[in-house]
């Protein structure tokens, strides 16, 4: 699990486009698209600048009715995807 103090930031291989609700990502180095919708999509805009793992987990807490638990999990597992596709960073000695 990513601890709540984990900073997660966006790398610089990546672009990104909204597209009415949904949020279209391309990998520079890889070349891969990827689609987001929902709750990705969310998380993705909530990341425009550095936040911590906790900011993200609330911010999605305060716009989608789900349990704490299902949040952090859910968010957890999106943004280690997004890490082993060189999208994001997670910095902090709690994000191992």
């Amino acid at each position: 699990m990513i601890g709540d103090s984990a900073t997660i930031t966006h790398t610089q291989d990546q672009l990104a486009a909204t597209i009415g609700d949904e949020v279209v990502l391309l990998g520079l180095e890889t070349g891969m698209y990827y689609g987001l919708e929902a709750v990705a999509a969310h998380v993705w805009r909530h990341l425009q600048h550095a936040r911590t793992f906790g900011e993200v987990v609330d911010e999605v807490m305060n716009v989608f009715e789900a349990r704490r638990d299902d949040v952090v999990r859910d968010v957890s597992e999106f943004v280690r995807t997004l890490e082993a596709e060189g999208l994001v960073t997670i910095s902090s000695s709690e994000a191992a």
